[in-house]
């Protein structure tokens, strides 16, 4: 990680387990975790994470 402000996320999505990309901002160590919630782009079911930082964006990952 260089840029200590945004961090890539390689998640699956917990309805279909479509593999998904979860951009980050604002990410800091400190910061105190979060509830997050993202849309899957291969299913559009909503997902939630415990995360210290913003999801700016999600992308959809080939199906692996």
């Amino acid at each position: 990680m260089s840029d200590s402000s945004s961090v890539t996320l390689p998640v699956r999505c917990a309805k279909c387990g479509g593999s998904v990309t979860l951009f980050v901002t604002v990410w800091s160590p400190d910061e105190p975790a979060k509830t997050q919630t993202w849309k899957c782009p291969h299913c559009h079911d909503t997902n939630t994470a415990e995360l210290p930082g913003k999801v700016g964006w999600v992308a959809a990952r080939q199906r692996d």
